[in-house]
């Protein structure tokens, strides 16, 4: 009996063949999106940054702003520059979405809402004289200094 199993053990070891797993992994969604300034000028820039998550196997962070994956990725990575333009005569917010993208799975959007300011303001501050806004300082001071 104990030599019938040797016989088997050594049949069973000549079929046995050994096979390979990769095991990929799975994105996580970020916890939020940062911007190093969420209102700037027309004609400004601000950088916006992936707080969290991770990116799985053969995933990156796609960035969109049309809205969450909608038209094509307006840049990748964890973190891009964005310099959204106003054109209009009022002050407007602009939405840039994240999610990251892999072999794996593709995970829910996280946002920002950047403001561009309205640019006629700013240029009617720049046609006020310097004297003017300098007196107009200097009077706002001497009242907040009586109250």
């Amino acid at each position: 009996m104990i030599l019938l199993f040797s016989m088997t053990s050594l049949f069973l070891s000549a079929q046995i063949s050994t096979t390979s797993i990769t095991v990929k992994a799975n994105s996580t969604e970020a916890t939020s999106v940062s911007a190093t300034d969420s209102d700037i000028c027309n004609g400004e820039s601000t950088d916006l940054s992936v707080v969290g998550g991770f990116w799985g196997t053969g995933a990156d962070w796609q960035w969109y702003e049309d809205g969450c994956g909608t038209g094509s990725s307006i840049g990748s990575g964890p973190s891009i520059t964005v310099s959204p333009a106003n054109a209009t005569t009022a002050t407007i917010t602009k939405t840039y979405y994240v999610r990251a993208e892999g072999d794996c799975n593709t995970i829910d959007c996280q946002s920002v809402t950047i403001t561009i300011l309205l640019l006629l303001i700013l240029q009617f501050l720049q046609m006020l004289p310097i004297v003017w806004i300098q007196k107009s300082m200097l009077r706002l001071f001497q009242v907040l200094q009586q109250e």
